[in-house]
């Protein structure tokens, strides 16, 4: 709890930033021309923003940046959140998802042209968030990111229902399609706020290595939670062929194996209780317990980076942020 009750702290003594970081990505949706309806969508799945955590790294890489880098920098975190909620969408389009976040994801509710439209408006905007006012650096580096978040997703969809799929492909495809955007926040950030080539490179280094932990943190919920916590169905990715790390360690363990490939061959049409066999199989073979410990390895990885760089302030929530990473 003290954990939690850390990095909840550290997240008021942003919210100003945090607050203006919002403010700019309401302010870019106003600036469209786009009609009433999509306008409607833009800002219901905008204004979801969850946890915000991408802006909230971006503003701990940047530290104590300089007043008349502040524009630059919140521009740059609004664009990043925004190509994040655009690739949400999208995402949301390949799995066929019927939630996000506790609610009905946008392509079940309004359909999926509907949702592939809005996604890829957001893509744009994302943009012209950056190019619009000469940002035109960062927007190269966001063009990037579409790119490697793209490759990745591509990678997760050429391994659906691959059971031999190996650990190096499933880190190549959330290298690209998660830590990316992570990545571009500490990275940029860091430029922007105008510390030395090697530190920004840290910084990237570091926002990479979080973005894996974030999304095997995200997986192995997927084996542990319930629908209510997740916001969306338990053992979803299973089902749906996307087998994550948790899955990919039961896979190899011969006494299990054979069942879950079983498992796996029912593809959509597992049940309910089918679906229970297979969390209890995975979380049995030792496969949650392999990704909280590859999970550990990577905060040890921050951790060393960390102490490359100057104590201050910053990186000390750096920290509190990858302890709540490594322990919940």
């Amino acid at each position: 709890m003290k954990v939690i009750e850390a990095l909840k702290n550290a997240y008021l003594w942003k919210k100003d930033d945090l607050d203006g970081i919002k403010a700019r990505i309401r302010d870019a949706i106003d600036r469209t021309e786009a009609h009433f309806e999509m306008k409607k969508l833009l800002y219901e799945n905008t204004e979801n923003a969850g946890k915000m955590i991408r802006p909230f790294l971006s503003l701990l890489a940047a530290e104590d940046y300089k007043a008349e880098q502040r524009e630059k920098l919140l521009w740059s975190a609004a664009a990043g959140e925004i190509l994040h909620i655009a690739s949400l969408l999208l995402d949301d389009i390949i799995d066929e998802a019927g939630t996000r976040r506790g609610r009905q994801s946008v392509q079940a509710q309004y359909g999926k042209p509907a949702a592939l439209c809005a996604g890829n408006y957001l893509v744009a905007t994302s943009y012209f968030c950056l190019v619009d006012r000469g940002y035109t650096d960062t927007a190269r580096d966001l063009m990037t990111v579409t790119q490697l978040v793209c490759d990745g997703e591509m990678i997760q969809d050429e391994n659906k229902f691959n059971t031999n799929i190996t650990e190096q492909t499933y880190i190549r495809s959330i290298s690209g399609k998660t830590a990316s955007a992570f990545s571009f926040c500490c990275g940029t950030s860091s430029r922007i706020s105008g510390h030395d080539e090697k530190t920004q490179k840290t910084m990237a280094d570091i926002g990479s290595t979080v973005g894996l932990m974030f999304q095997i943190r995200d997986d192995i919920f997927d084996f542990i939670k319930d629908e209510k916590t997740l916001g969306k169905p338990a053992c979803g990715d299973f089902k749906n062929g996307i087998y994550t790390l948790p899955a990919i360690f039961a896979f190899k363990n011969g006494k299990y194996a054979d069942e879950l490939k079983s498992l796996a061959g029912k593809r959509e049409s597992l049940t309910s209780r089918e679906l229970e066999q297979t969390k209890n199989a995975v979380i049995s073979s030792g496969g949650v317990e392999y990704a909280e410990n590859y999970i550990e390895k990577l905060s040890l990885k921050v951790y060393s980076a960390l102490d490359s760089l100057p104590v201050t302030e910053y990186m000390s929530a750096l920290r509190t942020l990858v302890k709540a990473l490594r322990e919940f």
